[in-house]
């Protein structure tokens, strides 16, 4: 029934179909078969159905069917990922990171990285780097989520008696008060009195008492 041109070359009787998508009803169509149900099947049970719509055209007919992809399975990925697509879950499951990999990466540096997973009404968020220095927040991810990966530039103001004023990014996962001040090209030596530099952090009260008493 389904004579490929290279039968005479090597042996049975077989072919390969190009890949069907099961529709939105939830059928796919096969040659001479028609049109089959899928939903709620196995593989299994969808070759006997194949199977017995072929039984009238062909002799002994045995198909076999692989699954290529699962659109139903697949996480949404998009924001400051190298490859932003939809990528398959796993059947053994994914975690967030496994995710982030398939996609390539993030494009930002890490420590300025934000990531949001969305599941159904419910959202997350958490620091890039939190994920990789707790495993706990390396949460598996389910078919039909949407994780979004965007950059928050961590930045300073630097004013008064210093060379560059203005925001000026942090350029590394901490910065000591001595990195700030050379970051802002240093002190001003007409007018600064390097006895009196200042810090100025919005903080609760409580955390700015604990930071003073350390």
């Amino acid at each position: 029934m389904f004579i490929p041109k290279e039968a005479g070359v090597r042996p049975g009787n077989y072919v390969t179909m190009p890949p069907e998508i099961i529709d939105r009803p939830g059928t796919l169509t096969v040659p001479y078969a028609g049109k089959i149900y899928a939903i709620g099947r196995t593989i299994r049970q969808l070759e006997e159905e194949i199977d017995r719509s072929l039984a009238n055209r062909a002799i002994d007919p045995q198909s076999v069917l692989t699954i290529v992809s699962r659109s139903s399975s697949q996480a949404t990925l998009i924001g400051a990922f190298t490859t932003p697509s939809k990528i398959e879950v796993g059947p053994n499951g994914e975690r967030a990171l496994d995710m982030i990999a398939k996609a390539n990466g993030i494009t930002p540096p890490g420590y300025e990285t934000y990531i949001t997973v969305q599941r159904d009404t419910r959202k997350a968020t958490v620091y890039f780097d939190t994920i990789l220095a707790n495993s706990k927040e390396d949460i598996y991810i389910h078919p039909g989520d949407i994780i979004y990966a965007y950059r928050e530039p961590h930045r300073y103001l630097a004013f008064g008696a210093v060379l560059t004023q203005g925001q000026i990014d942090f350029g590394a996962t901490k910065l000591s008060l001595a990195e700030a001040v050379a970051r802002a090209s240093g002190l001003d030596d007409a007018r600064a009195d390097p006895h009196e530099v200042f810090l100025y952090r919005l903080a609760r009260a409580a955390c700015w008492n604990a930071l003073m008493s350390t």
